[in-house]
């Protein structure tokens, strides 16, 4: 049995459909990664902790942790340092700034 060929007037459809779905799926955002919206969803609970009790310490070094685990290092020392602000001597904070690059 010979194989049909397709006549030119069916090819050029046929070539734009199919780049048109590569082109879907190569340029489609990626699937968002849980641990990530995990992580961003922690952050806003202590943020919302920190700005209604701006004095407790271990929601600055929370904050911090959380930062420096998505490696926004800025945002992380700018924490840590929050709590340190609260307590020099808190040694968790004095720890984990110890973690951090220069």
């Amino acid at each position: 049995m010979a194989k049909k060929q397709l006549t030119p007037h069916y090819q050029l459809p046929a070539f734009i459909f199919i780049l048109l779905a590569a082109f879907y799926f190569l340029l489609r955002p990626p699937p968002p990664n849980p641990q990530l919206l995990s992580l961003r969803q922690k952050i806003s609970q202590w943020e919302s902790i920190a700005q209604t009790k701006p004095d407790y310490r271990d929601a600055w070094l929370q904050l911090a942790k959380l930062h420096y685990e998505l490696k926004e290092i800025n945002l992380a020392k700018y924490y840590v340092n929050q709590a340190l602000k609260l307590d020099t001597n808190y040694e968790l904070a004095q720890n984990f700034i110890r973690l951090l690059p220069p």
